[in-house]
């Protein structure tokens, strides 16, 4: 008897842990779109949430730190759209950075709830700095 209460006990636990693991996993589990494919997925079904990559298009950013809004147009080669932030804009944001939002459209704007910056795949040194083999030993950084 003592077995069979055991093991109910353990079935219980372990149906709690899906139920809260399956949530979180599904939010994670967002791939990003291009605009044009959430474009389309807008047009069938209004209100749905979206994470979407692209970059920012030169000369659109539009920042208003008073009211801690943040408007640009995002492209990629499905298209073009406004988005806007509300929330502090990131060090990083600059023409033709790579970004991605997530949130809704509301009309035709995109109104992002988290917007990330991607970070660029290149690095490369300022322009007449060392390189670290050739920093003397015993010299400070």
């Amino acid at each position: 008897m003592r077995k069979r209460w055991k093991l109910i006990l353990v079935v219980i636990t372990l149906a709690g842990a899906g139920a809260l693991l399956i949530p979180a996993l599904q939010g994670g589990a967002t791939y990003y779109l291009t605009i044009g494919e959430a474009l389309a997925k807008e047009e069938a079904q209004p209100g749905q949430r979206f994470r979407i990559a692209g970059n920012v298009t030169p000369g659109s950013i539009v920042d208003q730190p008073t009211d801690f809004r943040l408007s640009f147009l995002m492209e990629d080669e499905g298209g073009q759209v406004p988005v806007v932030y509300h929330g502090a804009r990131p060090d990083n944001l600059q023409d033709g950075s790579g970004v991605v939002v997530e949130g809704r459209f509301h009309g035709e704007t995109f109104h992002a709830e988290t917007l990330m910056v991607q970070c660029a795949s290149k690095y490369e040194a300022a322009e007449g700095a060392e390189h670290p083999a050739e920093i003397p030993k015993g010299r400070d950084r």
